[in-house]
């Protein structure tokens, strides 16, 4: 795992817990592991695309318009556009 032994994986997470604090090492966590998940979410997406693009015998329509689940992107829109109409 990129060459880190005990060791090392140790002093890195005492430096962590005298820089951030016991209080927020537990939130720093949290937010550290949904950056990883949404980071694995959309490059699981894209190579999906990819090879529906390249194995498709459509070719004239894009990834997008094959697919029937939504995208990270069109979620994440979705929220704002939910919002932007409650506010109107």
């Amino acid at each position: 795992m990129f060459g880190i032994t005990g060791f090392k994986l140790m002093l890195i997470l005492i430096a962590g817990l005298i820089l951030i604090g016991p209080d927020k090492m537990p939130d720093v966590a949290r937010t550290i592991g949904k950056a990883i998940r949404m980071f694995n979410t959309a490059k699981d997406e894209m190579q999906r695309m990819i090879n529906t693009d390249m194995f498709s015998a459509e070719q004239p329509k894009s990834a997008i318009q094959q697919s029937n689940q939504p995208t990270v992107a069109s979620t994440l829109y979705a929220d704002d556009e939910d919002e932007e109409e409650e506010e109107e």
